[in-house]
């Protein structure tokens, strides 16, 4: 029989995940909202594992909750320990078959529609992939954690990944300002910057590195970027909906080229608005996939997937 007090002993999971969480989301309220749990009980597995280290593990005064010297390397070890025991369940001890948890830019999902992806001789079959898309700032910041074993993202060129991992450029990606396209007009346009303002944007929430780039050019100009629809959603319900003649909006040129209703939009070359990003795959130093699986994974996001029409518009020249 399991004498008293022999469960406060015993190392448990939910005591690490809330040493983790109260650090990852810098308060006692936020990580007891992710545990499931009431503050107060949140409050108490701090305490328990800290008698169990023998060592304080979170300083208290700081604002945002931060770790002390000792709960940093305990933070380490307990990330280390609840990868572990995830992969005893999600797929990745599995034969001799291959577990990658990856990360794709919710603008680059629909690369994973090429037949490269499936098809029997690609290293790619003999993987197990675990994906999840979203934005990429969010998705890095999870791959930073220990989250995912491969990133896929969508940044600015002058961005470099802040934690230890292997990466490589695969192209650049223009973005592009789209509208409703009116009956019988030009698929492009040229128009000046100036002309932007006082319209109706349909962008992502605050926060998204495609709004940042525009209202940063519009500020250029001393024009202030006024949003009326934001729409937490991937570039094709973004281009629907300039279809549909909500407003204006700026996507990625490949999600443009690729969208069913991009006949009723209209791409707009702007006078001083001209903002590449670029599209970089990284893999963490101690994920072990099998032979070619980066590679064959970076193939399917090289430029020559996308077709001819990516190349940056050309504004027509202005006839007298």
């Amino acid at each position: 029989m399991e004498r008293s007090g022999d469960s406060e002993k015993r190392m448990d999971f939910d005591r690490l995940r809330a040493l983790v969480w109260i650090l990852e989301e810098g308060s006692f309220v936020g990580a007891a909202r992710r545990l499931a749990r009431t503050q107060p009980a949140v409050t108490r597995m701090l305490q328990t594992l800290e008698e169990q280290v023998g060592a304080e593990l979170v300083d208290r005064r700081a604002k945002p909750l931060r770790p002390t010297p000792i709960g940093a390397r305990v933070l380490q070890s307990a990330r280390d320990i609840l990868r572990a025991a995830d992969r005893l369940t999600d797929g990745t001890i599995r034969g001799s078959r291959q577990a990658m948890r990856v990360a794709i830019s919710r603008s680059l999902m629909w690369h994973l529609q090429d037949p490269r992806f499936v098809k029997p001789a690609s290293p790619l079959r003999e993987t197990d992939f675990m994906v999840r898309s979203g934005w990429s700032p969010r998705l890095y910041r999870g791959f930073a954690r220990g989250e995912f074993d491969c990133a896929v993202l969508l940044m600015p060129s002058e961005w470099t990944p802040d934690v230890p991992c292997k990466s490589v450029t695969i192209r650049r990606e223009p973005l592009v300002i789209i509208a409703p396209r009116p009956a019988h007009s030009p698929e492009e346009a040229t128009i000046p910057l100036s002309a932007l303002k006082k319209r109706a944007w349909v962008l992502n929430p605050d926060g998204c590195g495609f709004r940042h780039s525009l209202a940063r050019s519009l500020a250029a100009v001393d024009e202030r970027l006024t949003v009326q629809f934001e729409l937490d959603a991937a570039p094709s319900e973004h281009i629907a909906m300039v279809a549909a003649g909500v407003g204006y909006s700026i996507v990625p040129a490949s999600s443009l080229t690729r969208a069913a209703k991009s006949l009723r939009v209209q791409q707009l070359v702007v006078d001083g608005f001209n903002f590449d990003l670029v599209v970089s795959i990284l893999w963490s130093e101690r994920s072990n996939p099998l032979p070619g699986t980066h590679e064959a994974l970076a193939a399917i996001f090289e430029p020559s997937a996308l077709g001819p029409r990516l190349q940056r518009p050309r504004a027509e020249p202005r006839h007298r």
